[in-house]
């Protein structure tokens, strides 16, 4: 039997897992097409201009009652608890959306625990390894979609990751997260 921690672990990356696809299905999926590319060529199907990028990221935190706004202070990504059910993102530029993403996982995982004012920044062991980075991960790369894209690409993470506009190490950690590279 496996330990309680173990379980505990596998608990937790199943509620991020399952809170990133309740959260996608919250969204059309033009709405979405911030994540999404032309399997043809490797390339986005439209190119997507900051502006877009930040607007579309804005209606994302806003659907689940936060804020998203530029980091003024220059103290980077980051989100902080500014109500009893709100909070801010701040992003640094350029913008990296899955920052913004694993400070959403942060609001989704995280805010019941942080007290008002508390602020918690992108970079943690957490925002990687474990289940805010999974739902970022998630978020961003759907798992159906992903499977279908690495059995299209024969596994190529180069192309997966340019696919999903995400760097080689997360698209890599995403085939990890769901067991496809065995």
């Amino acid at each position: 039997m496996p330990s309680k921690s173990k379980m505990d672990r596998n608990y937790k990356r199943y509620l991020a897992e399952l809170y990133a696809n309740e959260a996608r299905g919250c969204f059309a999926s033009n709405d979405l097409d911030l994540f999404s590319m032309d399997s043809d060529n490797d390339k986005k199907k439209s190119e997507t201009n900051k502006e877009d990028v930040i607007c579309k990221l804005a209606k994302i935190v806003q659907k689940f009652r936060g804020k998203l706004e530029r980091d003024e202070e220059g103290s980077g990504t980051r989100i902080k608890k500014t109500a009893r059910e709100g909070f801010t993102i701040y992003y640094k530029e350029p913008i990296d959306y899955l920052d913004v993403l694993y400070e959403l996982g942060h609001a989704f995982l995280d805010l019941n625990k942080m007290r008002v004012g508390d602020v918690k920044y992108c970079g943690g062991a957490d925002d990687f390894d474990g289940t805010v980075g999974l739902f970022a991960r998630s978020f961003a790369m759907p798992r159906k979609d992903f499977e279908r894209i690495a059995i299209e690409f024969n596994k190529d993470v180069d192309r997966i990751a340019r696919y999903f506009d995400i760097d080689y190490f997360q698209a890599y950690q995403r085939g990890i997260d769901i067991d496809i590279w065995i």
